[in-house]
């Protein structure tokens, strides 16, 4: 009987250590730097540090043949694609530690090709491409104010296991998965849009095809010299475009390239309309939520706790609100 209390005793106290590490837990802040409109972090691959880009385009770790060696493996013939779908062929690479400046993060293996021309096009060292793989299991909030990212631990549901006193939630939008793209739902001139959220793009992009007989709903700037992973160049034409609604937000202009999207939904098994890249992310502080489906729009509120009762509340006002309508 007594061996039976101590156990419910030392069940209850774990319990309890668990609720208070939870509780006090605080979110991971990683600054990052912007060169030109690319998010370049600090991290640490196998004991070698450097400049990483943070990109949701990305699937898996990437890594520069200039600083990592990989082997090729002839069972696995894999390649990356670029934005004009050019492939690179890669090698492999056993991740036995990484870390985002300190954050460790997961990633079994990565794939190594040459970024040199990137590194050329940068005017910096480039190590590598943080991707999909490396930070799913978390929420990333991007703050470009403040030139940082919060990541936040989340549970199977995606319920942050942490707060944040620094940020209040004002939105929400509904997110889905092309591949490893997240997505969110965009009208224009009547049709669904599906745009992924590319972390990695310097450029909102629109497929090409959707302007076929509507170039009176695009007011044309300038041309955009776009570079590939291969230093491959196109010139693509760049403009306002007129009315685009992106999920339940007010129609709006938004400058946007135009470019051909068949080869990089082709490579990648992705069906992307186009992709809201930095200059949307600018816009406001978005948090990505792979396991929740949802991108949450956050605010600065200096002594406000924004945690998981406020995404509740969001919701649920939301939700009363389609009633209503």
């Amino acid at each position: 009987m007594k061996h039976t209390f101590f156990r419910h005793l030392l069940a209850f106290v774990l319990f309890a250590q668990r609720l208070l590490a939870q509780h006090d837990a605080m979110p991971y802040l990683v600054p990052f730097e912007l060169v030109g409109n690319t998010i370049v972090v600090q991290a640490t691959v196998n004991g070698i540090d450097g400049n990483f880009i943070l990109d949701t385009g990305s699937p898996a770790l990437v890594l520069n043949g200039s600083y990592f060696e990989g082997i090729q493996v002839p069972w696995m013939n894999q390649a990356v694609s670029d934005f004009h779908g050019e492939l690179s062929k890669a090698r492999h690479l056993v991740v036995e530690s990484m870390d985002i400046d300190g954050l460790p993060v997961t990633g079994e293996t990565a794939l190594v090709v040459n970024l040199a021309p990137l590194e050329q096009t940068k005017g910096i060292p480039i190590h590598g491409i943080i991707g999909y793989t490396n930070f799913n299991e978390m929420e990333m909030l991007l703050d470009f104010d403040k030139q940082h990212a919060l990541f936040f631990p989340t549970n199977k549901k995606g319920e942050r296991l942490c707060r944040s006193s620094s940020y209040r939630l004002t939105d929400s939008l509904d997110l889905k998965m092309s591949g490893h793209f997240p997505c969110i739902q965009a009208v224009f001139e009547g049709k669904k849009l599906r745009l992924g959220i590319d972390t990695g793009a310097e450029a909102n992009v629109l497929q090409s095809k959707l302007l076929k007989n509507k170039m009176g709903e695009i007011t044309l700037t300038k041309n955009l010299e776009v570079r590939g992973i291969k230093n491959q160049r196109k010139i693509c034409p760049r403009g306002w475009i007129k009315n685009l609604r992106i999920g339940h937000w007010e129609q709006e202009d938004r400058e946007m390239v135009i470019a051909n999207l068949d080869e990089l939904n082709s490579n990648l098994n992705l069906g992307l309309d186009g992709i809201l890249g930095v200059p949307f992310l600018k816009e406001r502080k978005l948090a990505i939520n792979y396991k929740s489906k949802k991108i949450y729009v956050w605010e600065d509120a200096v002594g406000t706790i924004a945690d998981q009762e406020e995404l509740k509340k969001l919701e649920a006002n939301k939700g009363a609100a389609k009633q209503e309508h």
